[in-house]
């Protein structure tokens, strides 16, 4: 994707402006899972939020930044996800079980947010590194507290190859937006065999 393609969008200012975002976002959310997002236009996104092209261009300059806009709204959702395992991991649970909790959650996720997958592809050329920056924050913060005296070049270490994971075999949980109950206790299996030989006797 061209770097010099805008991916800024207009932030609406009424609370019907929103709506009509939020329709506009949705829309092209159905699309990435059902079409891809290569095939996806501006067109088909208006068409399917019932919505003319005027209106979607009066926020959004191309589809690269209703994908962008789309991004952030699942930042912001994964984030306020990602925070209530932060909270967790400041109890007395132990960490197989908030490990084994935050994978259900973000299973979860991917069964609301059907555009995800696409979403958040860590090697995706696609400019949403705010999503990206956002998860890896939380992560490093989860570890933190598991391993203090851990290096912080040790934990981005540890903490990327958990991302690429996770971004690897997500998709195979799920079948159809049904989440396939077998795949999340291999999922769970591969990253508890990676961590808890690092973090396994907190």
């Amino acid at each position: 994707m061209a770097d010099e393609q805008r991916t800024t969008y207009h932030q609406p200012k009424t609370s019907r402006g929103q709506r009509r975002v939020n329709i506009i976002l949705d829309a092209a959310e159905q699309l990435i899972a059902e079409i891809g997002y290569d095939a996806m236009t501006t067109n088909a996104i208006a068409l399917r939020a019932e919505t003319s092209i005027g209106s979607l261009y009066q926020f959004f300059p191309n589809k690269e930044s209703v994908v962008q806009a789309l991004a952030d709204r699942y930042r912001s959702s994964l984030t306020s996800l990602l925070d209530d395992a932060l909270e967790l991991a400041s109890t007395n649970v132990s960490f197989s079980e908030q490990l084994e909790c935050i994978i259900d959650k973000v299973v979860q996720f991917k069964v609301q947010h059907v555009a995800f997958e696409f979403i958040f592809d860590w090697t995706s050329c696609f400019p949403t590194e705010s999503l990206a920056d956002e998860v890896m924050s939380r992560l490093l913060s989860i570890l933190s507290l598991w391993a203090p005296e851990m290096s912080m070049q040790q934990k981005q270490l540890y903490a990327e190859v958990c991302i690429r994971i996770m971004s690897a075999l997500l998709p195979a949980t799920h079948v159809n937006s049904q989440i396939r109950p077998e795949m999340v206790t291999e999922l769970k299996r591969v990253l508890a065999n990676y961590l808890l030989p690092l973090f396994g006797s907190n």
